[in-house]
């Protein structure tokens, strides 16, 4: 629709002038023509005059004749939009005024109700003036059938009934006038009333659809027949469904509305549930047989773990629901977002409840050693002074897990480096001498905050002589470093020789508290990784090919340099 067809259904912002309806004249200069047409025919049977032939003697058909013509041609203005729209308007109501007039008075009193029409068409004129305008040519209208009735009285000497008619006309063309006024300031007040509503329904319309495209839950509408009527991009990814539109020309920009996708765009924009997902379709019609109160929370395992959850639209279950799908992963995100959370909130009283009187113990046992000469007591005290160290080394695990310090990267030589590190190491467990083996390229430079990446080795290390004992009871740890992939990104893998670790422990090595050993706290290996995200590196576990465990460190390529 054009912008002049839309104007045709609103009102203007003027004070009390409606906006121009090109439809609205367009209707009365038809109106004209059919009645100028509508009166020829009438008294051509009436008169039984020859309607092709208009005899210079009867003035009601030269007049007509002249109407219907003048209407044709504001018609032909209309289709053609020549000329202003108030313009063409006052000249129509004027045309009507001085045909009409002269046809009532044109063969005497028979034609005198001729009149009424004029108030008609002053009447719709009015709601298409509005203002005062309407109320000049009602007085227009009264003085031109006043000295139409003084001069057809000077013929027949009626002037008493001549002029009552006239005033009577004249009255109900002041009455009608007023009252389209009027109506048509209501008129137009609705008018604004309901073009601000449907304003406002439009932005909200679109913003829920803007909100249900960019949402990360999906969204699934399903009708009373379990037919789906609407998908955003979310469902339809979870769901294993989205078939993207194709790309637009390199330099144009996407132009499908808000809300459409080509996935539901069929004949009646309906998809049957069964052929999206069957599984989801089975737990609806359960739902359906036995609604809950509320919302109904489900979960399906196809295409991929979904929770899901039921909203009914309708008073009854059997009607259209709505399906909020979301991923079991993020949810267990949240979940583990809102332990860390909870884990942040605790470690403040962990340091004041546990380190200040652990302090006081090693530094008690620090003055017994002093004066103990005993080998059995001796051999007590340093049970105490390792189980002291352990808890402290709990304690500073569970704060570094709350104040994660910002990484400082910078150029390493990984091989050189790694070098320097197992010598520290090994002088720091020369009792347990550990068998660790270093294979490394020498060529291999990152950017890593080497404080953060010496934690992340230590806790590495830790846990492979702990854990990856060989069958004979051997500790062995492999250290290597390697490239990797067809981007040839850098790798370092700390690889055991022990029994590895089950397939249904391997989700949750990373998660905090997590162990499988009544001597460990199941904060090495998550510290480890929040350490690696620090640095945005990935640490992840790989079962060895040769039996064992292998945790290997991933340098982005944007981390180093040659």
């Amino acid at each position: 629709m054009s912008t002049a067809e839309r104007s045709d259904l609103t009102f203007g912002e003027g004070q009390g002038t409606p906006a121009p309806s090109w439809r609205a004249l367009r209707f009365f200069n038809a109106y004209r023509l059919t009645l100028a047409a509508l009166l020829m025919a009438i008294h051509t049977f009436l008169g039984e005059t020859d309607p092709l032939t208009l005899p210079r003697a009867d003035p009601f058909m030269l007049i007509t004749a002249a109407y219907g013509l003048a209407a044709f041609v504001l018609l032909t203005l209309d289709e053609l939009r020549l000329g202003g729209y108030a313009l063409r308007l006052q000249l129509g109501l004027a045309i009507d005024i001085l045909a009409l007039g002269l046809l009532g008075f044109s063969q005497g009193t028979s034609h005198e109700n001729i009149h009424i029409l004029m108030v008609a068409n002053v009447a719709y004129a009015s709601l298409l003036l509005g203002g005062r305008e309407s109320l000049a040519f009602a007085a227009l209208a009264s003085v031109w059938l006043l000295i139409l009735a003084s001069l057809q009285a000077r013929n027949d000497g009626r002037a008493d009934v001549l002029f009552t008619h006239a005033g009577v006309i004249g009255m109900a063309l002041f009455a009608v006038a007023i009252l389209a006024r009027t109506l048509a300031r209501r008129l137009e007040a609705s008018q604004r009333l309901a073009e601000q509503r449907g304003v406002d329904l439009a932005n909200e319309t679109q913003l829920n659809r803007l909100i249900l495209e960019r949402t990360d839950e999906g969204v699934l509408i399903v009708d009373g027949d379990d037919f789906a009527r609407h998908a955003n991009r979310a469902a339809l990814r979870l769901l294993h469904c989205e078939t993207p539109p194709a790309a637009p020309p390199q330099g144009e920009a996407e132009t499908m509305p808000v809300g459409r996708n080509p996935w539901l765009d069929t004949a009646e924009r309906r998809k049957p549930l069964t052929e999206i997902n069957p599984e989801l379709l089975e737990a609806l019609r359960a739902w359906r047989q036995q609604p809950e109160d509320g919302q109904a929370t489900f979960r399906i395992e196809q295409p991929e773990r979904l929770q899901v959850r039921i909203t009914p639209l309708d008073a009854s279950p059997h009607g259209p629901v709505a399906l909020f799908l979301e991923d079991d992963a993020s949810l267990m995100e949240q979940l583990q977002q809102a332990k860390l959370a909870a884990l942040g909130r605790l470690t403040a009283s962990i340091a004041h409840e546990i380190r200040n009187p652990l302090s006081a113990i090693g530094h008690a046992g620090q003055l017994l050693e002093e004066g103990l000469h005993d080998v059995q007591e001796r051999q007590l005290l340093d049970i105490i002074r390792k189980q002291v160290a352990r808890i402290d080394r709990i304690v500073e695990n569970v704060l570094a897990t709350s104040r994660r310090k910002l990484a400082h990267p910078e150029p390493v030589a990984l091989g050189p480096w790694l070098e320097d590190f197992l010598r520290h190491y090994r002088q720091l467990h020369e009792d347990e001498a550990p068998q660790i083996e270093l294979a490394t390229d020498a060529d291999m430079n990152v950017r890593v905050d080497t404080g953060h990446l010496e934690q992340i080795l230590t806790i590495l290390l830790d846990n492979a002589l702990q854990h990856g004992r060989a069958p004979s009871g051997e500790r062995f740890v492999r250290i290597e470093t390697h490239r990797q992939g067809p981007r040839r990104l850098p790798v370092l893998d700390v690889v055991d020789r022990g029994p590895g670790v089950a397939p249904e422990v391997q989700e949750h090595l990373f998660e905090p508290f997590f162990t499988t050993s009544a001597q460990g706290h199941g904060l090495g290996l998550f510290v480890a990784r929040e350490l690696a995200e620090a640095n945005q590196l990935g640490l992840h576990y790989h079962a060895a090919e040769q039996g064992g465990s292998r945790f290997r460190l991933s340098f982005p390529r944007q981390e180093f340099m040659e």
